[in-house]
């Protein structure tokens, strides 16, 4: 992914195909529940880093992440690369594919995402801006807990085929 180091996220996507691992076959609407209530958490947490980035907030960034998470340390390194080169990116935004539910409980969510980042703009000092390409489709595991009331990337790993 050319923006940011974990290349996940929802921002005003909806999911092609899903499904909630460990489900029954009569448990759809259950699962379509979990399905929908896994996006919005990912949803929210996606605009919350788009904003982080668009204001080039590190600080902010570091925040959506469970501290020493190598997912955030690299999308913290990323975001300062393009601060370095004095840049920011707006409008970052993603196209969820397909999510699966692999683990639920109040406190972590185990996710298994298919998406690609769409919309995002690079905008230099002088608010000029240029579209940056939508990256290509990728998988990810996607291991999210929530501490201190809000959800938080503990780790991504790219999926196995």
């Amino acid at each position: 992914m050319a923006i940011g180091a974990t290349g996940i996220g929802a921002a005003g996507a909806a999911v092609v195909g899903g499904r909630l691992a460990g489900e029954h076959d009569g448990g759809r609407a259950s699962s379509t529940r979990a399905e929908a209530a896994a996006l919005d958490v990912l949803a929210a947490w996606d605009a919350q880093r788009a904003g982080c980035w668009a204001r080039g907030d590190r600080a902010c960034l570091r925040g959506l992440y469970v501290e020493g998470s190598p997912a955030g340390l690299a999308d913290d390194a990323a975001l300062a690369a393009w601060r370095a080169r004095g840049l920011r990116v707006e409008g970052m935004g993603s196209q969820v594919l397909a999510l699966d539910v692999w683990h639920r409980s109040p406190e972590r969510l185990l996710l298994d995402v298919t998406d690609r980042t769409v919309g995002a703009m690079a905008v230099d000092a002088a608010g000029r801006a240029r579209a940056l390409p939508a990256d290509q489709p990728s998988r990810r595991t996607v291991d999210l807990r929530r501490t201190d009331g809000r959800w938080r990337v503990l780790a991504v790993r790219e999926a196995r085929p």
